[in-house]
């Protein structure tokens, strides 16, 4: 099974897919995430329009690469995901910017050892991200 933001489907239902699209993103970096000048609703109803048409064209399946800190935001996706019909797949992690140096990372996890942020990572695969229920792609393809 492979997991999308609005759950489980089977590989066969992939299609085209997009590998590493960015429906949002921060560049304020982590220290300001979720503190972009823009609502939610603003930003799926400036994003939608493309993702039909892209739909229209044949894919069937984006995978988000926006991550934790760089302003993932699950209901943005599973928003955006209803109103187009296309299965969008969310990640796990953060990214450290490159020649950044570690803007993307959220101060909470700057000082944790390695076992902690993977059992936060863990935990976001098992439950949810931030509560939802959204979970990351599967582990595992049967």
């Amino acid at each position: 099974m492979i997991r999308t933001v609005l759950g489980e489907i089977q590989p066969a239902e992939l299609g085209i897919t997009l590998m590493h699209e960015h429906i949002i993103w921060d560049w304020n970096g982590a220290e300001k995430n979720g503190r972009v000048p823009y609502s939610k609703k603003e930003i799926v109803d400036t994003m939608v329009p493309y993702l039909i048409e892209l739909k229209r064209l044949g894919c069937q399946t984006l995978v988000e690469a926006t991550t934790y800190g760089a302003g993932r935001d699950v209901d943005v996706l599973k928003a955006c995901a209803m109103r187009t019909g296309l299965h969008i797949i969310t990640n796990c992690g953060a990214w450290d910017g490159g020649k950044y140096r570690g803007k993307f990372i959220p101060d909470e996890i700057k000082n944790m050892d390695a076992n902690k942020i993977a059992e936060a990572w863990v935990q976001e695969f098992q439950a949810g991200i931030d509560g939802t229920g959204i979970r990351q792609v599967s582990s595992s393809l049967h």
